[in-house]
């Protein structure tokens, strides 16, 4: 007989891919300064930081990597149709990948996964890959999952408009 652990309600290690326009670090700098005049966020070359939060909070492990040639199927696989044709062009142009890895708690992290995805959005992110779930999203869906970790519900990594029954076809 197999005991299967009950759901720990500790942090969890979210993974994400972002593919972008960034030519390098310095050039992901100045892309971040664009996005965020204000000087608000820090990139030191391992750890993405929020002046405004406290360390823990406002802090995320980034790794800028090489164009991966093999994401543009990974998104097609992974997003249920759901990003643009903008975002598959940008997808196909990228030149590296954002990777953030950072520990959340699912019920209660989502305005801390959006402050710090929305300034990869601004600063030129195509769409986002949650490695750790093996799911894509476009922009505008990630950020209505987010919100709904915000509002302390439980997103579904199924799009509104995606159905699992098979579709019958009219007579």
């Amino acid at each position: 007989m197999s005991v299967i652990p009950p759901p720990s309600n500790g942090p969890k290690e979210l993974r994400i891919a972002v593919p972008g326009p960034w030519t390098g670090s310095g050039h992901f700098i100045q892309t971040l300064r664009a996005a965020e005049p204000s000087g608000r966020y820090a990139f030191t070359g391992r750890c993405l930081r929020d002046a405004l939060e406290p360390p823990f909070s406002g802090t995320v492990y980034l790794e800028l990597r090489p164009r991966n040639v093999g994401l543009v199927a990974l998104f097609e696989q992974a997003d249920n149709g759901c990003l643009t044709q903008a975002a598959r062009t940008s997808l196909r142009e990228h030149v590296s990948v954002a990777c953030l890895r950072m520990a959340v708690h699912l019920g209660r992290d989502g305005p801390r996964l959006q402050r710090f995805t929305h300034l990869l959005q601004r600063a030129g992110g195509a769409a986002i890959h949650v490695e750790t779930f093996g799911i894509a999203h476009a922009w505008e869906r990630w950020f209505l999952l987010t919100a709904k970790l915000e509002q302390g519900g439980r997103p579904s990594p199924r799009p509104q408009n995606a159905s699992t029954e098979p579709q019958s076809s009219p007579h």
